[in-house]
């Protein structure tokens, strides 16, 4: 009891600084409480912010950053241009249609498998597991060949090359040699039928070769004479794999080259009056041969279906990225499933006063010939061809020649000149007695060989066109994706109303 007594009596004495002491301890502990949680909350804090000021950054770095708005907009637009993709593809669809038809005698059974089997990327493999026509339909397809490609001559005035019989004067001449190859490379299957990929895609090259030498029949209109022809020769018809590549380059034109220079491969190139382009003589873009210099030549394979088509590079394209295209989601593949590309080259002469008619004529075909390249000028004509005057010991040019050793008019392309030439200095302006030169050896002489004058023409010049024939797909709604399940209609006061859509435009 007295120690409590006396612990009572110091704690009265001393109560002010004990109780001080504990609060002083009770704010430490609090204090070092409360700035912990605070800085955690604070880190927190800035952390947030960091965030969403990162956040905030990358929205403004996008190049359309949408908000909801927007995206609807978007989205309704996407539709828009979505149903006006469908109904321009149903449209040339529906137009190709009528073109596009495969003969009624080959039979019911026939026309409808061939029919289920369009397009014929999506629905026949390479290899073939099993032949979809049977043996008695291919050999029917193979027997039809034979006997429509001498119609399809008749076509531009020509015969076809195997009926030695026919000795009607052409309106055409259509090489044999280009024909015999046409024949043999893609409407021939010696001892063996032919399969059914081979059959499909020989009858699109029909097609194509059909429209080709329609669009030649319609620029030539309706003549009964040679002379009469905008176009008097076909040296080469080229179609899908062999038609791969453009045919040159053009070279910009230099101050060597724009008045006499010798810059280019033989072309405008003694003393001649421009040029400019880097192969062929003549006008406009230098000649080559048949099926290509450009892009390199394609490798043969077994799949009748490589290298047949061409992508919007003109680079050909493999039949195996043309089947995984119908199943694909990238937007790169989309064109392939709409249209298959394929290139034609066509190696004429014609009557440079109507080559514009001729292209007129290939954008207006049942069947578009999109002409992507003209090349014109005389360097390919067949050797010794004259057309008003002789061959001289020199080849002659535009407007005649010089002899040898001189200098000609515009430049030496054909043999013998084309209004003059006869002798060793013919030629407008060209050898030791200028025009006179022409006058006497080319207009007064004829100088070599006779030729019929009502079929040949001093403004025939040898053009090549290289395009692209476009084969529709069937259309398919599903492939353009989900956007285009719906049809949009604008009201006109700016609101857009949606609805569900058919399989029909």
């Amino acid at each position: 009891m007295d120690q409590l007594k006396t612990a009572g009596v110091w704690m009265k004495r001393n109560c002010f600084w004990v109780l001080t002491g504990l609060c002083v301890l009770l704010s430490i502990t609090f204090w070092f409480r409360s700035t912990g949680t605070l800085a955690g909350k604070t880190s927190d804090w800035t952390s947030e912010i960091e965030t969403s000021n990162s956040t905030v950054k990358s929205i403004q770095a996008m190049a359309n950053h949408a908000n909801d708005v927007t995206q609807q907009k978007m989205d309704e637009r996407i539709v828009l241009l979505s149903n006006d993709v469908y109904a321009a593809w149903a449209a040339r669809y529906d137009k190709q249609k009528q073109y596009l038809v495969w003969p009624g005698f080959l039979g019911d059974q026939f026309l409808a498998k061939v029919r289920r089997l369009q397009p014929i990327e999506s629905h026949v493999s390479f290899p073939v597991e099993r032949e979809l026509l049977n043996s008695t339909e291919r050999n029917i397809y193979r027997n039809f060949i034979n006997r429509v490609l001498p119609e399809l001559s008749e076509i531009v005035g020509t015969p076809w090359y195997e009926n030695e019989d026919d000795k009607t004067e052409p309106i055409v001449e259509w090489e044999t040699s280009n024909q015999k190859e046409i024949h043999e490379s893609r409407f021939s299957w010696p001892g063996r039928e032919p399969t059914t990929l081979e059959i499909l895609y020989a009858q699109e090259d029909l097609w194509v070769l059909k429209a080709v030498l329609n669009v030649i029949k319609n620029a030539n209109g309706d003549i009964s004479q040679r002379y009469q022809a905008a176009v008097k020769t076909i040296k080469y018809v080229d179609i899908g794999r062999d038609a791969i590549g453009f045919g040159g380059a053009v070279a910009s034109v230099s101050s060597g080259s724009a008045g006499g220079g010798n810059d280019m491969s033989g072309g405008m190139n003694s003393g001649g009056g421009g040029g400019g382009m880097e192969e062929g003589p003549g006008m406009g873009m230098g000649m080559g041969g048949g099926a290509g210099d450009g892009l390199g030549e394609a490798q043969v394979s077994d799949d009748p279906g490589d290298n047949r088509y061409i992508d919007t590079a003109f680079q050909p394209i493999e039949a195996s990225k043309l089947r995984s295209a119908f199943d694909s989601t990238e937007a790169s593949d989309a064109y392939l499933i709409v249209a298959k590309r394929i290139p034609v080259r066509l190696g004429l002469v014609v009557d440079h006063r109507q080559v514009p008619k001729l292209l007129a004529e290939c954008g207006n075909a049942d069947m578009q010939l999109e002409i992507r390249q003209i090349r014109i000028g005389t360097d390919d004509l067949q050797a010794g061809r004259t057309f008003i005057g002789g061959q001289g010991a020199g080849g002659g040019g535009l407007f005649g020649g010089g002899g040898e050793n001189e200098e000609g008019g515009m430049g030496g392309g054909m043999e013998g000149g084309m209004l003059g030439g006869g002798g060793e200095s013919g030629g407008l302006g060209g050898g030791d007695e200028g025009i006179g030169g022409a006058l006497g050896g080319g207009l007064g002489g004829m100088g070599g060989s006779q030729v019929k004058l009502s079929d040949e023409s001093p403004f025939d010049v040898h053009v090549e066109l290289y395009g692209i024939v476009y084969i529709y797909n069937p259309v398919d709604r599903v492939k353009l994706g989900n956007a285009a399940d719906a049809v949009v209609e604008d009201g006109g006061d700016g609101t857009v109303t949606t609805e569900a859509a058919g399989n029909e435009p």
